[in-house]
């Protein structure tokens, strides 16, 4: 695809001029390039990185990432193997979760059941402390009457 771009006069016309975007018209002062398919993505977002040979012919900057499909395949494999192993951690993470929420309800019944506990251990000691009053009144009247009688 063919761009024209203003060679940057400070960088003696090595470089396109950061501050002129390409245009796809001719226009004075411009120059035209022959920007490659797989480049011009890159192209239109870095084109004052991109060397100028001269013949129409421009060269990629060393730090853009590689197009190659092997090298874009190996990158997608890579991003599967990350969302594997987070997938992973997820159904790891629901299977905690999932004991966690069967302890708590083993817990809530357990609560329970000591409430129920202590509810029939408040209610026998109450019992028990009616019939410890009904024997001690018993006892007392038994030992009042005992000494009335024997007076």
């Amino acid at each position: 695809m063919n761009y024209y771009v203003k060679p940057d006069s400070k960088l003696n016309n090595e470089f396109p001029d950061k501050g002129t975007a390409p245009a796809l018209e001719p226009a004075d002062g411009l120059q035209e390039v022959d920007v490659p398919a797989t480049s011009v993505q890159y192209f239109t977002r870095y084109w004052w990185q991109y060397r100028l040979l001269g013949n129409g012919r421009v060269q990629a900057p060393g730090n853009l990432p590689n197009l190659d499909i092997d090298y874009l395949q190996g990158i997608v494999d890579q991003q599967a193997d990350k969302l594997d192993q987070a997938l992973s951690i997820v159904d790891s993470q629901a299977a905690t979760i999932k004991q966690l929420q069967d302890m708590a309800v083993e817990s809530a019944k357990a609560r329970a059941a000591d409430a129920t506990t202590i509810k029939q251990l408040k209610e026998m000691a109450v019992a028990m402390t009616k019939q410890l009053a009904a024997f001690q009144k018993s006892t007392t009247e038994t030992t009042t009457n005992t000494k009335e009688g024997g007076k």
